[in-house]
């Protein structure tokens, strides 16, 4: 009996769904390589992944000002370390346009690392990154920014080698495909072509970005960058320096440097408590999580950017993990455009989720975090639970925000429409006493109208007095008729 054997292998067209959210997004797309790069310095130099910013904002008490730049000042001093993202949008600086180099001074790799790290998409990359894996979660990040994109290189220098890795898709077996070379000790141009530095590890991450990739205009990008949500943290760290070269025409090169400090304002609400994880859910035990969670209503004028400005979102809670690992930035669904909570931020760390979160990559199960670097999904059974916990005790904050948004809205309107309405009150109160002749004395000249209707200043009347009022007027219509209609006697009311 013949028998026959073949592998499964996903489509080219599969291949590129895997790509599409994130080269969509430049900010999503600068972030990966940004995060590796972070990663990299910090187990270069054996410092804690965590900043300690997020620690200084949950240990400030419900009630007390939030100054994120003031707590950043007392974080531990280390090493400085550089990332920096040449973004080419013109042409003239040997590089074509939409061009874009992201590029450390961190480990590099060395030619077996980089098959090691490349080989398998999406797999576990923990040995790979000796332990230590930052931020990265799906050991797909970078992965997705060089195939995604066109024209994808990693050019890494380690100890004497540069080594070259193109990526591509191979149009015949319609999957990606790596090739390379390594030199030993490379010229001085051969590095710097690359923004490397002799006698100095490094790792230059470069692409052409997607037609699929809006380019943000130039007075956006740098605000985009600052403020997106999984680069905050990375930002707003002393001792890391985002630098972002923009080439630009007529030879043009403009540098800034990325700082990010959350809005200043008050917190109104803090809450620290440990979280069951139930077993029904992920069918093996696991440590419960330690919950702690600040939120904070903005001190200024103008409302932060919500969740309609997507990657330029300013409000909402940063969800994170004990590592400084952003995973969301939400309100909760059930919250999520709630015109009370428009001013409102915070930050709620999630110690011990990584865990929970592996777990289901590694058996094979739907993450609760979603690929798309959109945060959790909601409809997911773990996302479902986790988001009814925090719920508990965010939903107390939210509900006392609401009816002081209320009584609020409630005191500027009483003081910006009581004018109005009294102005229209003593011109309804004149054209009656002319209309149905009950007074004949008309305006005092301080805006009171004698006669029958003296109800000029609405602060003053009181409830049987507007009754006896509104009741006068219906009884005398039988006699008179019905009023006709005034122009602009209630302008704007």
């Amino acid at each position: 009996m013949p028998t026959f054997e073949f592998p499964i292998e996903p489509a080219a067209r599969e291949w590129l769904r895997q790509f599409a959210n994130v080269v969509r997004s430049f900010a999503k797309t600068a972030t990966e390589a940004v995060t590796n790069s972070d990663s990299s310095y910090k187990r270069k130099l054996a410092v804690a992944d965590a900043s300690g910013l997020v620690s200084e904002i949950l240990a400030c008490p419900k009630g007390t000002r939030l100054d994120s730049a003031a707590l950043r000042s007392r974080l531990a001093k280390a090493a400085p370390r550089e990332i920096q993202i040449h973004l080419y949008t013109a042409k003239g600086h040997e590089r074509p346009p939409r061009s874009c180099d992201i590029v450390d001074f961190a480990e590099g790799m060395a030619p077996s690392e980089v098959e090691a790290g490349f080989r398998f998409f999406a797999a576990d990359k923990s040995a790979v990154s000796k332990g230590r894996p930052g931020r990265s979660l799906f050991g797909r990040g970078v992965s997705d920014v060089l195939l995604g994109h066109k024209e994808g290189e990693l050019l890494t220098y380690k100890d004497g080698v540069l080594t070259h890795a193109k990526f591509a898709f191979d149009t015949k077996l319609g999957k990606p495909r790596v090739t390379g070379t390594s030199t030993a000790s490379p010229s001085k141009k051969q590095l710097t072509d690359a923004h490397l530095k002799p006698g100095e590890n490094g790792t230059c991450i470069r692409f052409l970005l997607s037609e699929d990739c809006a380019i943000p205009d130039e007075g956006t990008v740098i605000p985009l960058l600052t403020r997106f949500y999984m680069l905050r943290l990375i930002n707003s760290d002393p001792n890391v320096s985002v630098r972002v070269f923009r080439y630009r025409a007529g030879g043009k090169v403009y540098d800034d440097v990325l700082d990010y400090d959350f809005p200043v304002g008050d917190v109104i609400g803090r809450f620290s408590s440990e979280m069951a994880v139930p077993t029904e859910l992920t069918k093996i035990a696991f440590s419960p999580l330690q919950v702690d969670g600040a939120v904070c209503r903005a001190d200024v004028e103008a409302l932060l950017k919500g969740r309609e400005s997507r990657d330029n979102r300013e409000n909402g809670l940063l969800l994170v993990d004990e590592n400084d690992a952003v995973l969301d930035l939400t309100f909760l669904p059930d919250f999520e455009g709630a015109p009370y909570l428009t001013k409102v931020f915070g930050v709620v760390r999630l110690s011990g989720i990584r865990p929970v979160l592996e777990h289901y990559l590694n058996v094979g199960k739907e993450s609760p975090l979603t690929t798309t670097r959109d945060g959790f999904e909601p409809r997911h059974e773990f996302t479902q639970f986790l988001f009814a916990q925090l719920r508990k005790h965010l939903e107390p904050t939210y509900r006392k925000e609401g009816e002081r948004q209320k009584k609020s809205d409630t005191q500027k309107l009483s003081a910006g429409a009581t004018q109005r309405l009294n102005d229209a009150m003593r011109q309804l109160n004149k054209y009656l006493n002319e209309l149905l002749g009950s007074g004949t004395d008309g305006d005092n000249g301080e805006g009171e109208t004698k006669g029958n209707y003296p109800f000029n200043s609405l602060a003053t009347h009181d409830a049987g007095s507007r009754a006896l009022y509104e009741s006068h007027i219906v009884w005398q219509r039988p006699t008179h008729g019905y009023l006709p209609p005034v122009k602009g006697i209630f302008p704007h009311i």
